[in-house]
C-alpha cells in the first residue's frame, strides 16, 4: 500500500486521468444501463398445448397425453413432467435440469412432436412454447358503450401501434374472447329431414378438416400431400352437404345471416339460425 501511495504521488497526471476514466465510464454504463423492476428470466419449463375440441378428458388424456409422456420420457434433462386433461383440450409441462439450454431442448421436443402420428384425427397441431415470465411494465385499458368486436379491432390496433416501437418488445391483449361461428338448428327442420343434432355436428365435423397424405417420392423430389379442407366463414359452413341421397339430391346447411357469419366474439349472445333446404 505504501508503494502504491507513493507512486501515486510521484504520478498525479497518470491518477488523474485514471480517476477521469472511471468517471466517465461509469456514467455511460449507468446511462446504458438494462433497469427494469420485475426483470423477465428463464423458468427452466416447456409447455405442449394440443387442442381437441369435442373430447371429454378421457378421450383427451388417451389420445393425446399418455402418447406425448411416452413420446418425451426417454429425452434427458427432463426434471419433472406433468400432464393435464380437460374437456377438449390437453396440456403437458416439463421442468428441466437447472443450466439446461433451453433453446437446443425447446427444438429437440418440438423434434419429437412431430414424430408422433397417432394423434385423433380432430386434433389440432401441438404448440410447443417455452414458459417465461414476463411481467408487464403497463397495463392500457380500452373501453367504451360500442360492440365487442369493435372493441376488439380497436385494441389490436392499440397493441400492433405500441410494438411498432423500439422500447417496446412485448404487447399482449388480455381480456378478449376469440371468433367463432354459432349454428342453431330448429327442431322442426330436423324432423323434415330425419336428422339428429348429432348428424349435424358429425357433418360440420368431417367438413372441416385438414389431414395430412403422406409424401410422394419420385425421381424429381419429394412432395408432401396435404388435404385442406378447413372452413373459416359461415358462407364456407352452409355449402357442407348434410345429407346425400340416392336420387342425388342434397340437404345443405344454410345460414339466414351471412352478413355477420363470417366474424362472431365466442360468448357475445349473436347466434345464426340454420336452416335446412334442399338441393
Amino acid at each position: 500500500m505504501k508503494a502504491l501511495g507513493k507512486w501515486s504521488v510521484e504520478h498525479r497526471v497518470t491518477v488523474n486521468l485514471i480517476m477521469v476514466f472511471l468517471i466517465v465510464a461509469g456514467m455511460f454504463t449507468a446511462m446504458n444501463m438494462k433497469r427494469e423492476m420485475f426483470p423477465q428470466f428463464s423458468l427452466d419449463m416447456i409447455s405442449i398445448a394440443v387442442d381437441y375440441p369435442g373430447a371429454s378428458p378421457e378421450d383427451v388424456e388417451e389420445g393425446i397425453c399418455i402418447k406425448i409422456e411416452e413420446q418425451l420420457k426417454s429425452l434427458k434433462n427432463i426434471k419433472t413432467m406433468y400432464s393435464t386433461a380437460v374437456e377438449g383440450h390437453a396440456g403437458v409441462v416439463l421442468e428441466l435440469d437447472a443450466g439446461t439450454d433451453i433453446t437446443a431442448k425447446l427444438n429437440e421436443v418440438r423434434t419429437e412432436i412431430d414424430l408422433i402420428d397417432s394423434f385423433p384425427t380432430l386434433a389440432e397441431d401441438p404448440v410447443v412454447v417455452e414458459i417465461k415470465n414476463n411481467e408487464p411494465a403497463i397495463y392500457v385499458a380500452v373501453y367504451g358503450d360500442v360492440a365487442e368486436r369493435t372493441l376488439k379491432q380497436t385494441a389490436e390496433k392499440i397493441r400492433d401501434d405500441l410494438v411498432g416501437f423500439d422500447e417496446i418488445s412485448l404487447a399482449e391483449l388480455m381480456g378478449v374472447r376469440e371468433y367463432e361461428i354459432s349454428v342453431e338448428i330448429s327442431e322442426e327442420n330436423l324432423r323434415n329431414f330425419s336428422l339428429s343434432f348429432d348428424d349435424v355436428v358429425r357433418a360440420v365435423g368431417s367438413g372441416s378438416l385438414e389431414l395430412p397424405g403422406g409424401l410422394i417420392k419420385t425421381s424429381g423430389g419429394e412432395f408432401l400431400i396435404r388435404a385442406k379442407g378447413k372452413r373459416y366463414t359461415g358462407a364456407e359452413y352452409e355449402q357442407i352437404p348434410l345429407v346425400t341421397r340416392a336420387d342425388s339430391t342434397v340437404v345443405l346447411a344454410l345460414f339466414l345471416d351471412l352478413g355477420l357469419a363470417f366474424w362472431v366474439a365466442s360468448g357475445i349472445p349473436i347466434s345464426f339460425t340454420a336452416l335446412l333446404c334442399q338441393k
